[in-house]
């Protein structure tokens, strides 16, 4: 394992994926056995945002074409509409070609309209985190255009009555959550990490996701800090964008 990946293993998560996975479908690490199904051809070790102290146990995923990329049975996660959790990723991608809502980390599927969470890109870059009881569908926005190309580091809680997310060091965004009845559906939780097609084009690495409350962000800025930038060019098996290639070793982080 590795100092990133153990430090989410401590916050004992519901579900983990690593995306590191050298064939077949990715697996949950959390030991909850939420293992996800693909539906696309599945691209392996891909390029990664971290480099844990460069023992190459890091990478993400791309899949081809349109269609759900990744699944997961969704009756577990069918929390109530007062129900807190919490969850974050890596995502790397061209948001200049997204297409309107471009899902990364869903638990619904258009056109529903009561779904527990939604994490999509809306048209060129702009990330937001929703949900939706039918009558109500608080959500939070950043009004940043991240269109760079770069990976980033996405993580999103409710707690309580507080609906936030946060990108990178960004501070966090909050809302009140006005939903009022149930947000269950029959839906698969989702992962999308698309090539082409309609939907996110990019990767996705490192995804994790919990039932219980955080009230703070401080293990969002630990695994933020853990996970920034953390490249290392002797990894020549890792096909990474070209922008996020670096031309020397950075220091190895402090667990």
């Amino acid at each position: 394992m590795s100092f990133y990946s153990d430090y989410v293993l401590s916050l004992s998560p519901d579900a983990y994926w690593r995306m590191d996975d050298a064939s077949g479908n990715p697996q949950d690490l959390s030991g909850n056995a939420r293992h996800m199904t693909s539906a696309v051809n599945l691209h392996y070790h891909e390029s990664s945002p971290l480099w844990d102290g460069g023992d190459l146990s890091s990478y993400s995923m791309r899949g081809d074409g349109d269609g759900w990329s990744g699944q997961v049975s969704a009756t577990w996660i069918n929390p109530n509409y007062n129900e807190d959790f919490w969850g974050c990723f890596w995502f790397w991608g061209n948001y200049t070609t997204a297409s309107y809502y471009n899902m990364l980390f869903t638990k619904c599927s258009s056109p529903d309209t009561v779904f527990p969470f939604a994490v999509f890109l809306m048209p060129y870059g702009y990330p937001r985190f929703s949900k939706g009881d039918g009558s109500h569908f608080p959500a939070v926005q950043q009004n940043t255009n991240y269109a760079d190309s770069q990976w980033h580091f996405l993580a999103f809680k409710k707690y309580g009555s507080e609906w936030g997310m946060k990108l990178d060091t960004n501070s966090a965004l909050t809302t009140t959550d006005t939903t009022t009845t149930t947000t269950t559906n029959a839906r698969d939780l989702r992962t999308h990490v698309q090539y082409d097609g309609n939907f996110f084009v990019g990767y996705m690495t490192e995804i994790v996701y919990k039932k219980g409350s955080m009230s703070g962000w401080e293990p969002f800025n630990n695994l933020y800090g853990l996970g920034k930038g953390y490249f290392t060019p002797s990894h020549k098996d890792i096909r990474r964008p070209t922008s996020c290639i670096t031309s020397y070793h950075l220091p190895k982080i402090a667990q």
